[in-house]
């Protein structure tokens, strides 16, 4: 807040709930939160993001580089390479459903309503 309009002494009023508070954090390390348990966390180790869903839109490249990288999904695994892509769900046990579409193209019985690029999803739980 700029008092009197003034910028150069400019204050800062905190507004925090104790309810949601990450209690765990090391010292100097930082944090957004919300209600939701929604977090961004900058850690020693590492950032941490938690949240509902995450989207995150790059106009140019997103890669991504590290020694490991594991992608991981309880419910399914979906690809997309320029309107092509499939889709593998699983079912119970070690069954597994693999679903494919291709945009343009005429509906196959192997298509299931799957998410292609330009819809959004309608369950980012799962199928």
């Amino acid at each position: 807040m700029a008092l009197a309009g003034n910028r150069n002494h400019a204050i800062v009023i905190a507004i925090d709930d104790r309810r949601y508070r990450l209690s765990a954090l090391e010292r100097g390390e930082v944090a957004l939160y919300d209600d939701q348990d929604q977090v961004v966390h900058l850690r020693r180790n590492g950032i941490g993001l938690r949240g509902l869903n995450i989207l995150l839109e790059i106009e140019g490249v997103l890669r991504l580089h590290g020694d490991r990288v594991e992608i991981h999904g309880e419910t399914y695994v979906q690809t997309d390479v320029h309107g092509k892509g499939d889709r593998e769900t699983w079912i119970s046990g070690t069954n597994y459903q693999v679903d494919t579409y291709t945009t343009g193209a005429a509906v196959n019985s192997d298509e299931h309503g799957l998410d292609q690029p330009h819809i959004p999803s309608e369950h980012p739980e799962g199928p």
